[in-house]
């Protein structure tokens, strides 16, 4: 479960930590936020993130990413007991680690998995909406969320090694179970799936 964020201009740090709004009466809503998803408390958070309620979202993004690295967070690995499934490791197509953690799994059929935390930064910029199908799908959306995960992890001089929290190794992982768009297409229309825009569905 994620925090009930939806796309909101006047969202900033306090809306992503806490799915409230700053100055209102939201506060920790019913589903997880940020906060709890981490294990901390909004004084704390604030305190240690070096911003308050009024800060930009952007500096919550970086927070939030950064304690899912010190923390050591990142995905189980995909469930093995429904083959038919789209999330059946025999489908992956691609893995987002960073420091040697998996963030993010993509399948052949264009869906991601988002390890709990982080998908609250991920939901808040729209990169996790489903659309488009297919390994080229997944392949996109992969690649776009490492390269925001670059913006805002990885400091432009930092004298940290690379693979620790302030200055994060972000690599993405093919896998042996990748198939290609037109094998993919091709086994849907095999199995006859094919519908309409099919042949288009890779885009995003």
């Amino acid at each position: 479960m994620t925090s009930p964020i939806s796309l909101n201009s006047s969202f900033n740090a306090y809306s992503i930590l806490t799915g409230g709004t700053a100055g209102g009466a939201g506060g920790l809503g019913k589903a997880p936020s940020a906060l709890q998803l981490l294990g901390g408390t909004g004084d704390g958070a604030f305190g240690q993130g070096g911003f308050d309620t009024g800060a930009p979202a952007t500096d919550a993004q970086a927070f939030i990413f950064k304690t899912v690295l010190r923390k050591g967070q990142e995905l189980p690995p995909a469930q093995t007991d429904d083959p038919q499934a789209a999330n059946h490791a025999g489908n992956i197509h691609s893995e987002l680690e960073v420091n040697g953690k998996t963030l993010v799994r993509a399948f052949n059929d264009g869906s991601i998995e988002v390890a709990p935390t982080l998908n609250v930064v991920l939901q808040y910029e729209g990169l996790t909406e489903n659309g488009a199908q297919g390994p080229d799908a997944a392949e996109a959306r992969v690649k776009k969320i490492a390269e925001y995960l670059s913006e805002i992890g990885i400091a432009e001089e930092s004298s940290e090694p690379a693979g620790t929290p302030d200055n994060p190794k972000i690599e993405i992982v093919i896998a042996e179970t990748a198939l290609t768009q037109e094998d993919y297409i091709q086994a849907k229309i095999d199995r006859g799936e094919a519908g309409p825009g099919l042949l288009f569905s890779g885009t995003i």
